[in-house]
């Protein structure tokens, strides 16, 4: 057997080629981290072909399977984990927004973000061909699971989305996704009446569809569990569930019947939902959703990042300020939204930041309950503050803030996100037959989650990506780098 000994430095393969001009990769000297159980096992040498994992072992001398030529590493002292999911983005802004979408997408694996699941857009065709292309390994990016369009109500008021007015549209709106190749359904609140977004999960289900949501202002978690909710976005919904007060605000609610945008008017109950919430009930509603399956995506830092603006914050006080496609950046409006959140009187301060950390403390509750978290950014146009791959990385950090363990943080990221989607055969973990989306660290995340971010090097469909390539892949064409305040609004 031809042994090819390579030094870290040595130029790495090419980002882009067939999959079957890859040659077998043995890395030794591994420590590999079992995200599920916490484990870590020393020393081990891990085989790789045609992006599969091989084997994991002790050593890989003597096996005759190798091909005759293998790329050898020696990544002593370092680190392996599973690759890391976003299991909420949005790739979006219509087909002038399209190619800087598609530009972005690679920051992703830059961040070691080596699969995201997209919550809904208007540009469904382009998504379809990314993820046809990154799966061919003609386009570099993460692996795309997607809604494709959001289900809505009739009229909505997000362009893209699938409108329906009433029952008996269900079925065509759900089989006209999943004939677009839909992975899953995302749908909003849309202020539907009650049977119908129940109705929406009950045939999706059917359909074998998993279901993701903003949740209705009226409808209680044990009806969205037994219809078969998937998972709950966003951890503010979190405070209505153990609010005290919930019956009350929510019939206050229903009698304003609010005109404008469902999802904005709704948004604005939270900060009385959060003030009067309660930990017996709130415990007593996370485990109906735990053994029930319901799974929630808190997008802690996305709200935190938003109402902690003040007087400090800079348009600029972000380092994906300026690796953001200049077209994306005036979506977000970042100077806009600092003005905006510095008008607010100091009382209305004082409740949004309460508001967020209690959708925050209500997090760690219910994942002590068994509810299934998963780790979920926001990141898209329209989302201020929000950065493919760093933004995940900070909402790790965010989730052990919470209360949960850097193991548990991780999981949310790995094998709770491979499983959500029936993939826990394939994603997930470091084990043979599996994907071989792997991150390499220099240290180890479980003893400190900050550590998520000292990427040596990512695989991905048989390419090893070194750190040189990753820095590479965080920067854009000059053409579409945002380069300095000028272009913002």
């Amino acid at each position: 057997m031809k042994r090819i000994l390579l030094s870290l430095f040595l130029l790495l393969p090419p980002l882009i080629a067939a999959a079957d001009s890859y040659p077998d990769i043995v890395i030794s000297g591994l420590s590999i981290i079992d995200v599920e159980s916490g484990r870590v096992s020393d020393d081990r040498t891990l085989t790789i072909r045609d992006g599969i994992i091989h084997s994991v072992g002790d050593s890989a001398d003597g096996d005759s399977s190798l091909d005759a030529d293998v790329v050898y590493y020696d990544f002593s002292g370092r680190f392996a984990i599973p690759g890391l999911w976003d299991m909420h983005v949005h790739l979006r802004g219509g087909e002038d927004l399209a190619e800087d979408n598609r530009l972005w997408l690679r920051q992703y694996l830059g961040y070691g973000v080596t699969s995201i699941r997209g919550a809904g857009g208007d540009i469904p065709v382009d998504v379809l061909s990314w993820k046809e292309a990154i799966a061919n390994q003609t386009q570099v990016g993460p692996r795309i699971f997607a809604s494709l369009r959001k289900v809505d109500r009739s009229p909505t008021f997000r362009p893209g989305s699938v409108e329906i007015s009433s029952v008996e549209e269900i079925p065509a709106a759900l089989q006209g996704l999943e004939g677009m190749g839909a992975d899953f359904v995302k749908i909003n609140d849309g202020l539907f009446p009650d049977s119908t977004f129940l109705e929406v999960l009950r045939q999706a289900e059917r359909l074998g569809l998993p279901t993701a949501a903003h949740i209705p202002v009226g409808i209680s978690v044990l009806d969205l569990a037994e219809a078969g909710l998937g998972s709950v976005e966003h951890s503010f919904f979190l405070t209505r569930f153990a609010s005290t007060d919930e019956e009350q605000l929510v019939s206050e609610f229903k009698e304003e019947q609010p005109d404008g945008d469902p999802f904005a008017d709704y948004f604005g109950m939270y900060n009385a939902f959060a003030a009067t919430t309660d930990d017996q009930k709130a415990r007593r509603i996370f485990r109906v959703m735990a053994d029930n399956g319901v799974a929630v995506t808190p997008t802690i830092y996305l709200t935190k990042r938003w109402f902690s603006v003040d007087e400090s914050t800079s348009p600029d006080s972000d380092s994906g300020y300026f690796e953001t496609p200049a077209s994306i950046l005036r979506t977000h409006d970042v100077p806009g939204w600092i003005e905006y959140m510095n008008e607010r009187p100091p009382e209305r301060v004082a409740a949004d930041l309460k508001m967020v950390s209690e959708a925050q403390r209500l997090v760690g509750l219910a994942a002590a309950q068994g509810v299934t978290i998963l780790a979920g950014s926001d990141t898209g146009t329209t989302n201020t503050f929000m950065y493919p791959g760093d933004s995940l990385h900070h909402e790790l950090a965010e989730l052990v803030a919470a209360g949960l363990s850097p193991q548990e943080a991780l999981a949310a990221a790995t094998v709770n996100a491979a499983e959500w989607f029936g993939l826990g055969d394939k994603a997930g973990s470091i084990d043979p037959g599996k994907w071989a989306d792997i991150l390499i660290l220099d240290a180890n995340p479980l003893k400190d989650m900050r550590n998520s971010r000292a990427i040596f090097a990512v695989l991905q469909f048989g390419v090893l990506h070194d750190r040189a390539d990753l820095e590479r892949l965080k920067k854009l064409p000059d053409e579409s780098r945002q380069v300095g305040l000028e272009t913002a609004p």
